[in-house]
């Protein structure tokens, strides 16, 4: 199973997510924030990050173009997540390192299946 890394200032989604993937057999790595997600990910190498967009601080598409800087996480695949894709859509789509996009709120039903796909 895929070591994965749930980068998410809500803590409700992390629960969520986390749960869902678990339940699934994945090991589950948590931030809250964008300077978390850098640190675990260097310590962890997850197999795939799911990377919230609208965080404080340091965003989501920030924190992913430093994940990119970073030779062990270079090659992470990183999936975008978020509730307002209308407004993250065009970095996203602009932007060759996400790998893909997931649509807050998820479907639990479908979520785990929507993951995999990254992977």
């Amino acid at each position: 199973m895929a070591k994965i890394l749930i980068v998410d200032d809500n803590p409700l989604y992390r629960e969520l997510a986390g749960t869902l993937l678990a339940d699934a057999g994945h090991d589950i790595l948590v931030a809250e924030d964008g300077e978390q997600a850098l640190r675990v990910a260097g310590q962890e190498l997850p197999d795939l990050i799911l990377m919230d967009l609208s965080m404080p601080e340091m965003d989501g598409v920030a924190t992913m173009h430093r994940l990119r800087q970073i030779e062990a996480t270079r090659q992470t695949p990183v999936v975008a997540v978020t509730a307002y894709p209308e407004k993250w859509a065009h970095k996203v789509v602009a932007s060759e390192d996400f790998q893909g996009f997931i649509e807050k709120p998820f479907r639990p039903d479908t979520f785990v299946d929507e993951v995999l796909t990254y992977l």
